[in-house]
């Protein structure tokens, strides 16, 4: 899935879920801490009855890639999960995991699933509020949320709502005066179908890369009818 979607989460949920002791790598740190002895902590780390998490795995340089393939390849006394984005279509996991040995879960972007974010909004707001509620939504302010196209994912909700409530707390219900004003300007409401529509061509264009040809082909639609409805839906080919 895309950043901010909450893919090292949802890895973190299972293992919990497991009673596992869950440990965390970085693919990021390979570069910006060269002195951290990451691989000898992963092998460390993969001989441990615990699930193993590698955030970024798409990221990691060819060679520590190699490296990290032999070690996956070996016998594992815990579990693995490996985080990354699908954007290009690439099936980049096969290049890392022994064949058939994993589950690929796709986390769907934000804007994909409007109907979670009032949920989102209450989930990641309880822990915040010290009187034990939740952020309360307008109606004006909950429709905003939902037309909003979250380009940074629920990282980007979790950042507002922290926004929110400090400014707010549970005084009062959220309006959309209180929310930035680019999410103020979006007015276009979608129809349920329309919704479908425009997440089948999303879709389309993340697995051809983009290429907005090989996208109408395969939705079955002219190049000039693929135009016009990214610039109704206002999508971006890449």
């Amino acid at each position: 899935g895309e950043w901010g979607t909450g893919r090292g989460a949802l890895a973190r949920a299972i293992g919990l879920r497991q009673g596992r002791r869950v440990v965390e790598f970085d693919a990021a740190d390979v570069v910006t801490d060269p002195r951290r002895p990451w691989l000898a902590d992963l092998a460390s780390a993969l001989q441990e009855d615990a699930l193993v998490v590698i955030r970024g795995a798409d990221a990691l340089p060819a060679r520590t890639a190699v490296a990290v393939r032999a070690l996956l390849h070996r016998p594992l006394r815990g579990r693995v999960a490996l985080t990354g984005t699908t954007d290009d279509g690439r099936p980049w996991h096969l290049d890392l995991v022994p064949a058939g040995g994993g589950e690929v879960v796709e986390v769907p972007p934000l804007r994909d699933r409007p109907g979670d974010v009032a949920e989102l909004v209450a989930v990641l707001s309880a822990p915040q509020l010290a009187d034990g509620g939740t952020l309360r939504l307008a109606l004006d302010a909950g429709e905003a949320l939902r037309r909003w196209s979250w380009p940074g994912n629920v990282a980007e909700l979790r950042a507002l709502v922290s926004r929110l409530c400090t400014e707010l707390g549970s005084r009062r219900p959220v309006t959309s005066d209180d929310l930035p004003e680019e999410m103020r300007r979006v007015t276009r409401i979608f129809t349920g179908l329309e919704q479908t529509e425009r997440t089948a061509i999303r879709a389309a264009l993340r697995a051809h890369g983009g290429n907005r040809s090989r996208a109408a082909e395969a939705l079955g639609i002219g190049r000039s009818t693929l135009y016009r409805k990214l610039r109704y839906y206002g999508l971006r080919s890449s």
